[in-house]
């Protein structure tokens, strides 16, 4: 069964990362998903040896630059990710999501889960690094049963969407 770990705003943060990396079973995890903000210069090491989808944000600077968006599919499901801060709503993307996609971003440090009928569910992980609006530092996981937000300090549940129920209706 795939199962993607979904962070955004890393900013370099290692031992955010690290605590992360200690939380998921790597060994089942697919891919890795970043919506920008990395900060890859000090937390490359750690990154390169995982399955890694990265998208630039508005604080990227290293180079070779990631794209400002990227897709990936899981299942039948369409990911878009962007950092936000250019494409900031599934609306904007450059070409049309269904109501079964994803469309991925960071930027704003709080952690949103969202789904409205005839809409793409719309995930912001938060931050793993410097949460804002008083959420704690946070990432998803997406599995083809749910989605699901994390806060990363003590593993408690913020957000989740079955995945399951939205196929039956």
């Amino acid at each position: 069964m795939e199962k993607y770990v979904i962070f955004s705003d890393l900013h370099g943060d290692r031992q955010s990362l690290e605590l992360l990396l200690e939380q998921v079973d790597q060994s089942k995890i697919s891919l890795f998903v970043c919506s920008g903000d990395v900060g890859m210069e000090r937390v490359r090491d750690l990154l390169t040896p995982l399955p890694l989808l990265l998208v630039r944000g508005n604080c990227d600077f290293h180079h070779p630059a990631p794209p400002r968006y990227a897709t990936a599919t899981f299942g039948e499901r369409v990911l878009f990710v962007t950092h936000g801060h250019i494409i900031g709503g599934w609306e904007e993307a450059p070409y049309p999501l269904s109501s079964d996609d994803l469309f991925i971003s960071g930027h704003t440090h709080v952690a949103k889960l969202i789904h409205l009928p005839g809409e793409p569910i719309t995930l912001n992980p938060g931050s793993l690094s410097s949460p804002r609006d008083n959420s704690p530092p946070s990432y998803a996981l997406l599995s083809s049963d749910e989605i699901v937000i994390k806060n990363l300090l003590d593993g408690s549940l913020l957000a989740s969407l079955s995945l399951t129920k939205l196929s039956q209706s």
